[in-house]
Parts: structure tokens; C-alpha cells; sequence
């Protein structure tokens, strides 16, 4: 009874794949050429895009300078350093898993330091600027 359930699905299986093979044998070579043109002729038209500008070495131009950056800068190194503790620990590398987590805290403090001194530096320019009136 196995063998009849098996064999009707491959059965069933196969029909469609018959026609489809049918279909393209039929189809002549210009149709398809065709085909493949209306898919060419579907381009969106380009537009001008503005480039970038490129880096000289050693030139950083406001990328990553906000507290906000530094922070989230900071919770991403956190969750690396976990990341690499989980996978450590489950290969059963307690040694690595410790180092990976530490590298991960100890960067992630740094960045919140930034972070805070970023904030503490933009608070301050501006309680200067208004009592000065600069």
C-alpha cells in the first residue's frame, strides 16, 4: 500500500514537470528573445547620484563624535564580549570565554567614558554660550 501512495506522488510530481518541458520545447527561439528583452526594457532610468568624497588617511569627518555613538559604540562591544563568552563556554573554553568577555566590558568602559565626556563637554559649551551670550 506504501508502494502505491509512493509511486501516485511521484506520479503527480511528474506531470506538470511534462508539460512545463512540453511548453518551452514549443516556444520558439524569437518569444523568448522577446522575453528577455521586455525584462531589459524594464531598467529604471539612472539617476545622478552624488559621490563620495574619498578619505585621506588619517582624516575622520564627523563619524562617531556624538555621546550617542559612543554609547551605542559601548553596548555593542558589551554584547560582542557575551557573544564570544556564550560560544567559549560552550565549546568548553572557560579561559578564552573570560578573556572575550573582559576585551568586550573593557571597551564597552571605555566608550561610555567617551561617551560622558562628549555629553559633559556639549553641556557645558552650551550653559557657556548662553550665560556669555556667544
Amino acid at each position: 500500500m506504501r508502494k502505491f501512495f509512493v509511486l501516485l506522488l511521484l506520479a503527480v510530481m511528474a506531470v506538470p514537470e511534462m508539460f512545463a518541458v512540453a511548453q518551452s520545447g514549443n516556444a520558439s527561439p524569437n518569444a523568448t528573445q522577446n522575453d528577455n528583452q521586455a525584462g531589459r526594457s524594464m531598467n529604471v532610468p539612472r539617476r545622478r547620484r552624488r559621490r563620495r568624497r574619498r578619505r585621506v588617511r588619517g582624516e575622520r569627518r564627523h563619524s562617531n563624535r556624538s555621546a550617542t555613538s559612543a554609547y551605542r559604540n559601548a553596548g555593542r562591544d558589551a554584547a560582542g564580549g557575551a557573544t564570544g563568552f556564550g560560544r567559549n563556554v560552550a565549546r568548553g573554553k572557560p579561559v578564552v570565554a573570560g578573556r572575550q568577555l573582559g576585551r568586550g566590558m573593557g571597551r564597552a568602559g571605555a566608550n561610555v567614558g567617551r561617551g560622558t565626556a562628549r555629553a559633559g563637554k556639549r553641556v557645558g559649551r552650551t550653559t557657556r554660550r548662553v550665560l556669555t551670550g556667544q
